[in-house]
């Protein structure tokens, strides 16, 4: 082998070893104390030489095992958490700070000589911590000056780290339905097993993942005897997966079943305890190193938070997403990190701010090819068209999204904002082409019930009153309400802008203030604000309180539309376009 290729595989090495780290530091950010923690933990290797360190404790009241609570390695992607019991112990009897200088060992997980630094930290009253610092190779003993420097630096890191941690209790009660406050509240049966579940993922990220064995055992057969009443449900199946997958072991399972459960409490509304779901999620990918997973799971947590209104945690989820897409290289996750980024701006009324970073994300998008990334920052930049009164603009950037999507799911979604905007504008001719398209492709059950109630409203706006009840007997028989509050509220909304329009204001009335009840209670903002304008109408102008019928140039030339509408058509036929 030439000098020049051992040159390059050194580089290579080095390269590799350095984006561990990135990729570390930026699971980890969106935590700043354990971020802190990882950059000390680095810090350490870099002085002494080494390529994994960790933070490690062992139970003072049960000192069989020691467990590892944060690592930083630099030679495996999956971060190994094996930790030898034996050294923490010795380091341990040497007091605080204890220094075990192991220059030459047998490391536990390999057959070949390394070397082993274990510094005590103290403890927290529970637990007794250990910094580690592990090197592959053989190394010199460390000197006293060495040593002084680690003692140094590792009181600094258990500055950081030793205080009080987190409980398990869970506060998610109201997201379940229940308000522990209200007099005579008992908890239902249902909503106290998802409690105890709840508690016992807190458990488990408290204890590193590793339970004691008999404490996992007896949680795993109490919360599998509970669930087992709850039939062959789906959200059964989903709290089954999360507990099966922990008293196993299991972290990929874990990491997905917290992602799936997450996934379903976020479409139903119940968005602390989403929040909670996808937390688990996100430390799950955390400590294995995944961030590909990592990075999808801080946009849902973005999401899931501005959807609470919680803007700040948005963003910050949302820029950790960005820093791991940028780690990974990834133009395309990084350009739908920012659209999301961009909705978290546009819900807050950073306009302004939200225009730069879809402009920056469609750039990203165009760059890495992905039909996903470009039809998801057009959908983000019709949006905030529209919001801004640019509907012509709107409808243009709704059919590059529809075009751009390379899926039929996605490129319906798309077809159903720009169908809506129609609607909006009072175009309820085209608004009807438009959801007779949808319908007639449609599978997704969502979407399919946004359609139908739009279909229903786009006879309303022709002034086809019998057509427009025979459409609403055609939503009610499908399940509606389970679509979530979003679309609860946009039934009750609309219903009140269709008996506006046959000039029924009584009627109207009715369905306004049902939907600003509605929105009031679910925190539905924009139907809110919808529906107050609807009941300002009809109060002010009287039998004259028509809704505004706006022209037809407002969302730009109808032929233009009626083509995008058959080229879709066509697309989503197979037929092509």
């Amino acid at each position: 082998m030439s000098t020049t290729t051992r040159v390059f595989e050194l580089d290579d090495h080095r390269g590799r070893r350095e984006d561990r780290l990135r990729k570390t530091l930026a699971l980890l950010a969106a935590d700043p104390r354990r971020a802190r923690l990882a950059s000390q933990l680095a810090d350490l290797m870099s002085r002494i030489g080494g390529d994994r360190a960790m933070l490690a404790w062992v139970d003072e009241f049960d000192a069989d095992q020691a467990r590892a609570h944060l690592v930083v390695d630099l030679i495996r992607d999956v971060p190994r958490r094996n930790v030898d019991l034996a050294p923490i112990t010795e380091a341990w009897d040497r007091g605080v700070p204890g220094v075990l200088d192991l220059p030459q060992v047998r490391l536990a997980d390999r057959s070949t000589q390394g070397s082993l630094a274990v510094v005590s930290l103290g403890s927290d009253g529970r637990r007794a911590w250990f910094a580690v610092i592990e090197g592959s190779y053989r190394r010199a003993p460390l000197g006293a000056e060495q040593i002084d420097m680690l003692t140094f630096r590792t009181g600094a890191l258990a500055g950081t780290l030793l205080h009080p941690e987190v409980g398990i209790a869970f506060d998610g009660w109201r997201s379940f339905g229940f308000d522990p406050e209200q007099p005579d509240g008992e908890i239902p049966e249902r909503i106290l097993v998802r409690l105890m579940v709840m508690r016992f993922l807190r458990a488990l990220v408290a204890d590193d993942f590793v339970m004691h064995a008999e404490e996992l055992e007896e949680r795993v057969d109490l919360l599998g005897d509970e669930l087992r009443g709850w039939g062959d449900d789906l959200e059964g199946a989903l709290w089954r997966r999360i507990v099966d997958a922990g008293g196993a072991g299991n972290l990929d399972a874990l990491g997905r079943a917290c992602l799936d459960l997450g996934e379903r409490l976020a479409h139903t509304g119940e968005l602390e305890s989403a929040i909670e779901a996808y937390g688990v999620a996100y430390e799950v990918a955390s400590v294995q190193g995944d961030a590909d997973r990592g990075g999808f799971v801080a946009r849902r947590l973005g999401r899931a938070h501005r959807n609470a209104g919680a803007w700040t945690e948005s963003e910050q989820w949302y820029r950790t997403s960005q820093e791991l897409a940028r780690v990974l290289g990834d133009a395309g996750a990084e350009a739908i990190t920012l659209d999301g980024l961009a909705s978290t701006q546009r819900v807050k009324g950073a306009l302004p701010a939200a225009r730069r970073t879809l402009a920056r994300a469609l750039e990203l998008a165009k760059v890495s090819g992905s039909g996903y990334a470009l039809g998801s920052v057009h959908q983000g930049l019709f949006t905030l068209s529209a919001i801004a009164g640019e509907r012509e603009r709107a409808v243009q950037h709704g059919w590059s999204a529809v075009e751009e999507y390379e899926t039929a799911q996605d490129q319906l979604r798309a077809l159903v904002s720009v169908a809506g905007l129609l609607l909006e504008s009072g175009q309820g001719e085209l608004a009807e082409r438009t959801y007779q398209v949808i319908l007639r492709h449609v599978e997704e059950p969502y979407y399919r019930l946004f359609a139908l109630d739009g279909f229903a409203h786009s006879a309303a706006l022709r002034g086809h009153r019998a057509e427009y009840l025979a459409r609403c007997e055609r939503l009610e028989a499908e399940d509606w309400r389970a679509a979530g509050p979003d679309f609860e509220g946009q039934v009750y909304l609309y219903r009140g802008r269709a008996w506006e329009a046959f000039g029924e204001f009584d009627r109207a009335r009715e369905w306004f203030a049902r939907a600003l009840d509605f929105a009031e209670t679910h925190r539905l903002t924009a139907t809110l604000f919808s529906a107050e304008e609807g009941l300002e109408r009809i109060e002010s102008a009287g039998s004259a309180a028509a809704a505004p019928q706006p022209a037809e140039s407002d969302v730009g030339s109808t032929e233009f539309i009626l083509d995008r509408i058959e080229r879709a058509d066509r697309r989503l036929a197979g037929v092509g376009g």
